[in-house]
């Protein structure tokens, strides 16, 4: 399990610098503000935070780091769950009544 997501990271990590290096010669950074500017920098801070995001995994979340987030997933899942659960009774015993 924990290969298949190197490997899918390493592939997000490669287009994310395919689309960098084949956009870079095309931007125009020094322009006035316009709406085309704004883009520009939007864009570059978008590819620039996937970039970081797929070598932070890559080079610092170990196997146990993952778990715990996995196990806070779940937990936040289930308080999700059971304040869904809640509301749904709620509800039920509103109309019953």
């Amino acid at each position: 399990m924990r290969t298949w997501k190197i490997a899918k990271s390493v592939i997000y990590l490669g287009v994310a610098l395919g689309m960098l290096l084949f956009a870079w010669p095309k931007l125009h950074l020094l322009l006035s503000w316009s709406a085309g500017t704004v883009f520009v920098y939007v864009w570059l801070l978008f590819a620039f935070l996937i970039i970081l995001s797929q070598l932070h995994y890559l080079l610092l979340t170990s196997e146990q780091q993952e778990e715990k987030i996995q196990r806070l997933r779940r937990y936040r899942r289930l308080q999700w769950q059971q304040k869904l659960s809640k509301s749904l009774e709620r509800k039920t015993r509103i109309r019953e009544e």
